[in-house]
């Protein structure tokens, strides 16, 4: 993640990445480009190493500063997780991700650690999405957001993200 962000990406750092993998034993592994990222035209290195796009939709990476967030409208409730509904909220994250079941648990272990917090997204008593904060002094990272396709445009993943804004 951020490979040609912060300089222009290039074949030797293709070639670290690839031996780092191949030396820890890991078969198979993302590298997260970005549209912004450079050069350009890397895209056609990576395909040229046999890098293929993934088989599902990308996922969305974003920076913010702290400037307040808007009010956000939704007919969903969102709301920090409930021990309750721990396990349906997790396994929901997971089933929206394509990931598989056993995610939920690592999601699931987060619950009351130190500065981690999950959140759920519930329409009535059926949780149909959720999402995951890490907070740590001036900074936070808002990940594995998401609402089950049956629910989606109504608002809750963008509700999703202003709770976590706001908590961070």
């Amino acid at each position: 993640i951020g490979l040609g962000l912060a300089q222009p990406a290039n074949a030797a750092d293709v070639q670290a990445l690839q031996a780092l993998y191949r030396d820890a034993g890991v078969g198979a592994w993302w590298l997260h480009w970005s549209p912004v990222a450079t050069p350009a035209d890397f895209v056609a290195s990576l395909q040229a190493e046999g890098f293929v796009a993934p088989a599902r939709r990308s996922w969305a990476k974003v920076l913010r500063g702290n400037e307040p967030v808007p009010q956000v409208a939704t007919d969903l409730e969102i709301a920090p997780v409930q021990d309750r509904c721990l396990m349906q909220t997790t396994a929901c994250i997971a089933e929206a991700f394509g990931m598989p079941p056993f995610i939920a648990d690592w999601l699931a272990a987060l619950h009351r650690r130190p500065r981690w917090r999950i959140y759920a997204a519930s329409d009535g008593n059926r949780v149909v999405g959720g999402a995951c904060l890490y907070f740590d002094a001036d900074t936070a990272w808002l990940g594995m957001g998401s609402i089950a396709e049956s629910h989606r445009r109504r608002g809750g993943q963008r509700a999703l993200m202003t709770l976590r804004i706001r908590d961070a």
